[in-house]
């Protein structure tokens, strides 16, 4: 994305254009709240609900792509925050519930106990797991289940894997996914809409953690989205900051 002057430009213009459609969005937002809450009768809070779910997706695409931009120029800088990953793994997942049920989606867990918290941005991290868990309930198979897993690596690392029941990825699909923007302009009747961001923000998320992300997918049986961080990110283990949430084995979230 960066790979000249004129791709400079290019960003520079589309980050202009994001905080130009900033305002606007929030405008949208406010009133659809206020939409939503005045008393109408059912169809008007049906279409509150409608403009709101499409302003959100529409500013939460910005924010990804601005962050993209400042990372790719070098002026994000990373919070040095104490992340319980078993945590914002879990938050990642209850935020995207809904989007699970409306296509009877079932997300289970299996998280190793003890794990360390990462030294990292927790901000970053939940956009990542958002991301990832997004994408397989947007691709996997109605019906299904998403399983989330968080594990030691024998190196001292850890791992992070979104396992999805889907269609699977051919492999020249799979390089693809790490372009921004890729999907946009392409023939996508067949599959769901994206801006093909998602993918492209998780890797640089992952690399400015001294990280990377996997993808490893199986055409007729699904796709497995790994966030690999390295041993240097891993502190003291993290199961005192989540006296809130206790991890089962393979327990189920929801469904």
């Amino acid at each position: 994305m960066m790979g000249g002057g004129g791709t400079v430009g290019s960003n520079l213009a589309l980050a202009a254009l994001a905080h130009e459609l900033r305002t606007p969005i929030t405008t949208i937002l406010g009133y659809g709240e206020l939409i939503g809450h005045a008393g109408g009768g059912a169809d008007t809070v049906r279409y509150a609900e409608a403009l709101l779910e499409a302003a959100r997706t529409l500013d939460a695409t910005l924010n990804a792509m601005l962050d993209l931009i400042q990372i790719e120029r070098g002026d994000l800088t990373l919070a040095d925050d104490d992340v319980d990953i078993a945590r914002e793994l879990l938050a990642a997942a209850r935020l995207l519930h809904g989007a699970g049920a409306a296509r009877a989606i079932r997300i289970l867990t299996e998280v190793e106990g003890d794990l360390p918290a990462v030294l990292g941005d927790a901000r970053m991290l939940r956009q990542v797991f958002l991301n990832l868990i997004g994408n397989a309930l947007k691709y996997g198979a109605s019906d299904s289940s998403v399983l989330l897993r968080a594990r030691r690596m024998p190196d001292g690392g850890l791992a992070v894997t979104v396992s999805d029941r889907g269609a699977g990825m051919r492999t020249e699909d799979i390089r693809r996914a790490f372009i921004p923007f890729d999907r946009l302009g392409r023939d996508t009747t067949d599959a769901p809409q994206g801006s093909g961001i998602g993918l492209p923000l998780c890797k640089a998320i992952a690399e400015l953690h001294g990280g990377h992300v996997v993808l490893r997918s199986e055409i007729g049986v699904g796709t497995t989205a790994t966030l690999i961080l390295p041993p240097e990110r891993m502190r003291c283990p993290a199961n005192h900051l989540q006296p809130t949430f206790a991890f089962d084995k393979q327990p189920e979230l929801c469904g």
